[in-house]
């Protein structure tokens, strides 16, 4: 029986061919046909930890290629925190009647003090344990990781090591884990500020029916 890999040499190199596009139409096989419905922030952040967790699930099931999926992995698990924390600040902003522009950095470390100061306005009386655990994990990111790049390119702008912190492994399903559990309280405090957002909303669209203003 064929291994694996003996499979994959017997399969017929792909190459370049004439009339090659990359953005077409989906037509061939709707399984494979993505809609852009809008430029939500939310479809953005959902798609990059769904893509992480994907691949965490693929690493589980088959034990194999973890040493060349890291990098993706946990780059888009950033990525996912960053745009949630920005989502987080938007709503919160909105609540507050500032429209301001959204910050464009991507430093998690502000973002997240942010969107705390945000979350603790929502909800003044819960404790803050929880919020200390992310607040502790988001560090530990921003260390590794502090400008979105050492997870996408191997060098730094000076040449150097984008890793700095040279451990030995990573338990990326620990790793997993953890997100999951950050995300539960960052798609929980988003949704709750959505959700007093709607009601303040709808309460001035009565207050201006009923006073004309």
């Amino acid at each position: 029986m064929d291994t694996e890999d003996e499979k994959i040499q017997d399969k017929e190199l792909p190459w370049p061919k004439k009339g090659d596009t990359l953005f077409s139409k989906g037509q061939d096989d709707i399984n494979t046909t993505a809609c852009f419905f809008s430029t939500s922030g939310t479809l953005y952040s959902t798609g990059y930890k769904r893509a992480s967790d994907i691949l965490v699930e693929h690493l589980r099931k088959h034990g194999r290629e973890q040493d060349f999926l890291v990098y993706p992995i946990i780059f888009m698990y950033r990525q996912y925190l960053e745009l949630q924390l920005k989502e987080i600040i938007t709503a919160g902003r909105r609540l507050e009647d500032d429209y301001s522009a959204l910050p464009i950095h991507h430093e998690l470390g502000l973002l997240w003090k942010e969107a705390r100061k945000h979350i603790k306005n929502r909800w003044p009386d819960s404790p803050e344990h929880d919020l200390n655990v992310v607040e502790a994990c988001i560090k530990d990111f921003v260390k590794a990781d502090p400008a979105s790049t050492a997870f996408r390119y191997p060098l730094d702008k000076e040449g150097g090591r984008s890793l700095k912190d040279r451990w030995e492994n990573l338990d990326i399903g620990k790793f997993a884990d953890v997100m999951d559990r950050i995300s539960s309280l960052l798609e929980g405090s988003h949704s709750g500020i959505i959700e007093h957002l709607d009601y303040k909303r709808e309460m001035e669209r009565e207050y201006r029916a009923d006073y004309g203003e």
